[in-house]
């Protein structure tokens, strides 16, 4: 029984890979809306190259994507989509997180509770589900992520403040350089805004599998233009990292319960 209950569970990326249509950039779309891994390529080395590999694996931004699009419609329809998105890509850690997090913030934001404890509370109901997670490098960046966003703005363009932030809190898992930062600054929101959405609309309108491969085509042609970022010269293993993630988001909660009580006692 509990096999079959695990079969049924995994089941989700192969189910998600027959509802794409056939088309020029299948195995890309399949990479970004299902969550299966990219194969190598030229296509896959540009993402390499231009440091923005990370866009075409599926993490928590895509499920806040995918929300966006249902903005409209009522919660009780848009949790279920959203938990049924996260079974098609295959119930990564970072897409489960996400949606424990967007769940918990439903409950817990009425009663004053701050982004850093709900995504506390997201990452404690992960772990209790899969331990193992915690050695997950997919899980920690994702929380290094969401600590990231969690931040005082620093810049006043939003995009750019927040890669920023992002680059600071992951050069120690990825490396990367500045100029990376400028180019996920313009090129990331491509892939949310414009290549997410259509791509997906391909399910239901697969007969426009064609323009959307026109799109494509026009971001890898920006890609091949941008900035190529050389291979950092070290890397760290994820057991040598986990600790990273907790201790950083304690240390915020510290100062975010410290900035609390100085306001609280300076009125």
């Amino acid at each position: 029984m509990i096999s079959g209950t695990t079969n049924v569970l995994q089941q989700g990326p192969a189910f998600c890979l027959t509802l794409l249509p056939h088309s020029q950039h299948h195995d890309l779309i399949a990479s970004l809306i299902c969550g299966l891994p990219l194969a190598g390529g030229e296509s896959k080395q540009v993402f390499l190259d231009t440091g923005l590999i990370h866009v075409m694996v599926v993490s928590g931004a895509h499920l806040m994507f995918l929300e966006s699009l249902l903005a409209r419609t009522p919660l009780w329809l848009r949790l279920p989509v959203l938990g049924f998105y996260c079974w098609l890509t295959g119930f990564g850690a970072p897409v489960v997180k996400a949606f424990a997090h967007r769940t918990a913030e439903i409950f817990l934001r009425p009663y004053g509770w701050s982004g850093l404890w709900i995504e506390a509370v997201a990452v404690a109901l992960a772990v209790t589900v899969y331990p193992w997670w915690l050695m997950s490098r997919s899980l920690q960046m994702s929380w290094m992520c969401s600590l990231a966003l969690s931040l005082p703005r620093l810049l006043r363009w939003r995009a750019l403040d927040q890669s920023l932030k992002a680059y600071i809190l992951l050069f120690v898992f990825v490396g990367g350089s500045l100029i990376g930062v400028c180019w996920n600054t313009l090129a990331a929101p491509f892939v949310g805004l414009i290549l997410f959405p259509v791509s997906l609309l391909t399910i239901l309108l697969p007969f426009l599998s064609g323009p959307v491969d026109r799109v494509w085509d026009l971001f890898l042609l920006l890609l091949s233009y941008g900035p190529k970022g050389s291979p950092s010269s070290w890397f760290f293993a994820s057991r040598d990292l986990f600790w990273i993630p907790p201790l950083v988001h304690v240390a915020l909660l510290a100062g975010e319960v410290r900035w609390r009580r100085a306001r609280a006692f300076s009125c």
